[in-house]
């Protein structure tokens, strides 16, 4: 069986278009198992993400998460930084813009 030199495996970073479709949906499961953990009701949360393209390709994403129950500042804060330090997230090219709405319920 054939096997790639440790180096060789770490030095594979993945590509934009592996990248992309999964974006909302790692952040959404990041948010989900971060609050599940802490306690923090998920029910209704949903996550609707949008590319921003221009003639150059890809610049960025646009999410927008909308938290339909009300909820604790500690919690607020608790999500907030599980969609921040998505991994998938972490892995994007830092030239890409990520802009991040949240929308709580009041």
């Amino acid at each position: 069986m054939f096997r790639k030199p440790l180096e060789a495996v770490v030095s594979i970073r993945p590509r934009l278009r592996f990248l992309l479709p999964r974006f909302p949906a790692a952040c959404s499961v990041c948010l989900a198992f971060v609050a599940n953990k802490h306690g923090i009701n998920t029910d209704g949360i949903s996550v609707l993400a949008n590319v921003l393209e221009d003639a150059n390709g890809i610049q960025g994403f646009n999410l927008r998460i909308t938290v339909p129950m009300q909820t604790t500042p500690e919690a607020r804060a608790v999500m907030e930084r599980a969609v921040r330090s998505c991994p998938v997230a972490k892995a994007l090219s830092p030239s890409l813009e990520k802009h991040i709405v949240w929308s709580f319920a009041e």
